[in-house]
């Protein structure tokens, strides 16, 4: 399995990667799960609701990690 189960997109890595994202000064460090994200010991769906957690604004979770190509730093409200 390379991929979360039932995952049709390509973007996510493997269950188990660490994915990490510098923000204001304080490294945010996401675990994928088979079935969603863990961050700060708690358990995700998505990427955004960490994302925005963490910025207090709405972001697109793969624009927010550096998953969609490399386009880091676009939010939703932009």
């Amino acid at each position: 399995m390379s991929r979360l189960q039932g995952s049709k997109d390509e973007r996510l890595p493997m269950p188990g990667t660490e994915l990490t994202r510098d923000y204001r000064g304080r490294r945010v460090v996401v675990r994928v799960l088979d079935d969603g994200f863990e961050y700060e010991g708690r358990r995700y769906r998505s990427l955004s609701a960490i994302a925005s957690e963490v910025t207090s604004v709405r972001w697109n979770g793969f624009l927010f990690f550096g998953l969609n190509g490399g386009k880091e730093g676009q939010h939703a409200d932009s």
